[in-house]
């Protein structure tokens, strides 16, 4: 039971990192000829509850996945991702770098607090040797 309870607790002070908003992530984004779209990626209100959509995120491929795959399919597109849960942004980031086909001069922008999500993103991308980028702000 212990064990338990010190995973719930460990989760649940993970899944309540701040929030991003599309403005946050707006004014970092360069201004270029591609066009611009902010992708926000739904939360609950609460942190369990983001716990058990991420769980989904990283095994579905429908709903926010396929939206975000069909996007960055699109050429010329610069694509920020955004919402109230860092946690799920970045399931939703990764689950994209590992599984979208990009489309010609389209890249990934992002937003955050965490140095270690920044490191392990931009890894992760370049080893598909996908356009991303990811902004640390102060907490």
């Amino acid at each position: 039971m212990k064990k338990l309870f010190s995973l719930f607790m460990a989760l649940t002070l993970m899944a309540c990192s701040s929030a991003i908003s599309p403005h946050d992530i707006a004014g970092k984004i360069p201004k270029n000829a591609n066009r611009t779209i902010i992708f926000n990626v739904n939360a609950a209100d609460n942190s369990v509850s983001n716990v058990i959509l991420a769980g989904m995120l990283k095994t579905r491929s429908d709903g926010i996945n396929k939206q975000l795959i069909d996007l960055v399919a699109n050429d010329n597109l610069n694509v920020g991702i955004s919402g109230k849960s860092q946690m799920l942004n970045k399931v939703a980031a990764t689950y994209v770098i590992e599984n979208g086909k990009f489309g010609k001069n389209t890249k990934i922008f992002m937003v955050g607090d965490s140095e270690q999500d920044k490191q392990e993103l931009e890894q992760s991308a370049n080893t598909k040797n996908i356009p991303f980028e990811y902004f640390l702000v102060d907490k």
